[in-house]
């Protein structure tokens, strides 16, 4: 983590601002305190393990160096770590008796360092605090790793979430789920892992949207075939407009969103749609721009 500003550092603290490990083990070997505090009470252990500066990172340890001290944010040495994908660093944070369950502000919020690392694909560093007691499930945060990890289409991770036991029905942000979010990407690999872990089909987030209609909306035929074979409810309609009597379901979304092929699809299971439904699909599939 950078230390911006003018603030002057403490010699130890500079050292391990700049990799000088030379330095490092000059300072603690004549007494300097390692748990040093800096500006926002950052360590010197967190100022090499943000930077992935291993050598540093081991002279500290060996010096005495609290690797659960935190920050006026309360992020410890292996948030930093973990945040950064530093994979060596974190391990030995952790055999260290580092908390795998610690967090890490970003962009104003707080997420826990296995949710970061969802999200950003550090398989590694998803490995190494699972195995080490992180909530699989994160914890108080709005966004749950396998939703994370399935905003930025990491398949593996959230397959590796759900082997270690994460809620395949996590909510994260609006109310979206892991099978809603790969719904909506078209990601066909990953709503078939979802279902395979027996996601709701028919959960539906803050704007009442399901997978279903989600992919529908987005023009995805494959996975909209899926979900409505694997017990989705094609009539489920939203509840994005409050000043609407009725919402829009797939159907009318894929007509909105002028997904032709989709819309030939939903129609020919016109036992499923209201009338009204069918004939503006219809309209649709007949107007001259359609059949261009």
């Amino acid at each position: 983590m950078a230390i911006k500003g003018k603030t002057k550092l403490h010699p130890l603290l500079a050292a391990c601002l700049n990799n000088e490990q030379g330095e490092v083990a000059r300072l603690v070997k004549s007494g300097v305190n390692p748990n040093i505090l800096g500006p926002h009470k950052i360590s010197p252990l967190m100022e090499a393990a943000s930077r992935d500066f291993v050598e540093i990172v081991e002279i500290l340890l060996a010096s005495g160096a609290d690797v659960n001290l935190q920050t006026t944010s309360r992020e410890t040495a292996l948030a930093f770590a973990s945040a950064n994908g530093h994979c060596a660093i974190a391990e030995k944070l952790l055999k260290a008796g580092a908390s795998a369950n610690c967090h890490i502000s970003l962009s104003g919020s707080k997420m826990s360092a296995l949710t970061i690392a969802a999200g950003r694909g550090i398989v590694g560093v998803v490995k190494l605090l699972l195995s080490n007691g992180a909530d699989v499930n994160g914890w108080q945060e709005s966004e749950r790793p396998a939703v994370m990890a399935a905003r930025n289409d990491h398949l593996e991770i959230v397959s590796i979430l759900l082997k270690a036991g994460a809620d395949p029905n996590a909510l994260g942000n609006l109310g979206k789920t892991p099978l809603s979010v790969f719904s909506a990407h078209g990601s066909l690999e990953g709503v078939k892992l979802l279902l395979s872990a027996k996601a709701d089909a028919n959960m539906r987030d803050s704007y009442g949207m399901t997978a279903f209609i989600w992919a529908c909306r987005n023009g995805h035929l494959a996975a909209a075939k899926l979900l409505l074979q694997s017990g989705a409810d094609p009539l489920v309609c939203d509840s994005i407009n409050p000043l609407k009597d009725k919402g829009d379901n797939g159907l009318i979304w894929a007509v909105k969103q002028k997904h032709s092929d989709l819309v030939k699809w939903l129609v020919s299971l016109k036992s499923r749609f209201p009338k009204s439904d069918l004939e503006e699909a219809k309209q649709f599939l007949d107007s001259p721009k359609t059949k261009k």
